[in-house]
C-alpha cells in the first residue's frame, strides 16, 4: 500500500495527518473529498504535506474509516 501517514495527536474535532511527501498527501485529499469526507489541505496552515479531516457523526466516521481501509488495501 502507498498509504503512509502519521496521525498527529489532537484534542480537537479533527484528525491531522502528515505524509512523507506531497503526492501522498494530495492523493489522500482527493480520495477523501471524492468520497464526501470533509477534508482540508493543510497548506492553509503552512504545511503542504498534511491534511485536516473533520470529525463528524458516527456514520461519517465509519465512512472515513472505510475510506482508510480502501486506501490501505489498494
Amino acid at each position: 500500500s502507498d498509504f503512509d501517514a502519521e496521525f498527529v495527536p489532537s484534542q480537537s474535532n479533527f484528525f491531522y495527518l502528515v505524509f512523507p511527501d506531497e503526492e501522498g498527501c494530495d492523493s489522500t485529499y482527493n480520495f477523501l473529498t471524492d468520497n464526501s469526507i470533509l477534508t482540508r489541505q493543510a497548506t492553509l496552515f503552512g504545511d503542504s504535506k498534511a491534511v485536516r479531516i473533520s470529525i463528524g457523526t458516527e456514520e461519517q466516521i465509519e465512512r472515513m474509516l472505510t475510506c482508510f481501509e480502501a486506501m490501505a488495501t489498494s
